[in-house]
């Protein structure tokens, strides 16, 4: 009772503290004190506008305000595709926080999932270029589980690390988005395999239907017909062999340490598609009824 006492209180003070208050009520995701803010016409803070409380409920996670905004409990006429000021978007900032509810929300709520983020801004240029689904998969390939494993260790270690508890919500977050993005092959291969990335390309082989990785469809150059299906292992050789035709144009003895580790990594998810390939199922159905 007294902390609504304080809250009429709000009503007579300036419109910094007034902001203040409000961002309290997000940051706690307090929807009760959220709603009440906004629907109190005494309260109008002309400083906030909807997608600066939109961005600020993105970056801390709010999903009780986030609800209470796009149900329409508060007076304010939200766009979920709509950019912020610095050109960020809110499934962006929820994928980044691996947060699957926040997520969710969005995405019943019309959230586009085949937006690249393009900001001119420091802070996001590891990020410019990618889709939702990617800046999920990197930040899961971040967590601290995972820092130690390399490709030199074995597969086997790395799924274990990606059935553990801690990795549920990295995992929920990139399942979610990876049900809702097109052409995931073409991003296992593209994006992670060709790169020499193998803890990416696992976790988002642990989301995707077993087998269905085994071949990627190639569009002509002119994107009017298919090239045709080719196995996932044979674009994997492809790369591995580019590398040591490389190697031997530099005339070179023994391969530079760049070079080594991407044979490595590339070696690596060839046995990582061979294990999904034969025990997929047998993965997926562990990670399922792994207790958490």
């Amino acid at each position: 009772m007294d902390d609504w006492k304080h809250l009429r209180w709000l009503e007579y003070a300036d419109e910094k503290q007034r902001e203040n208050n409000f961002k309290g009520f997000i940051f706690d995701d307090d929807k009760d004190k959220f709603v009440w803010f906004l629907n109190n016409p005494k309260m109008r803070c002309f400083t906030l506008l909807y997608w600066d409380i939109l961005e600020l409920i993105s970056l801390v996670g709010a999903v009780n305000c986030a609800t209470a905004l796009l149900r329409g409990e508060v007076p304010l006429e939200v766009d979920i595709n709509e950019p912020f000021r610095l050109g960020c978007y809110p499934i962006h900032h929820a994928a980044k926080r691996l947060d699957p509810p926040l997520v969710l929300l969005f995405l019943r709520h019309g959230a586009r999932t085949d937006i690249k983020l393009n900001v001119p801004h420091p802070y996001h240029d590891s990020d410019n270029g990618l889709l939702p689904l990617n800046i999920a998969i990197k930040a899961a390939s971040n967590h601290k589980r995972l820092q130690d494993w390399t490709p030199r260790r074995s597969i086997f270690d790395l799924i274990a690390i990606l059935c553990h508890p801690e990795l549920k919500d990295a995992l929920e977050t990139v399942s979610l988005l990876a049900m809702r993005t097109k052409e995931l092959q073409k991003i296992a291969y593209h994006s992670y395999a060709k790169e020499g990335k193998p803890i990416e390309l696992a976790i988002l082989l642990m989301q995707m239907t077993p087998g269905s990785f085994c071949f990627i469809e190639f569009q002509s150059k002119d994107g009017s017909a298919s090239d045709g299906a080719v196995k996932f292992s044979e674009c994997i050789n492809y790369e591995i062999t580019s590398l040591m035709n490389e190697f031997k144009s530099t005339g070179a003895t023994t391969l530079s340490q760049m070079l080594e580790d991407k044979m490595v990594a590339m070696r690596s998810m060839l046995l990582l598609l061979e294990v999904f390939d034969k025990a997929g199922w047998i993965i997926k159905k562990y990670k399922a009824v792994k207790p958490t």
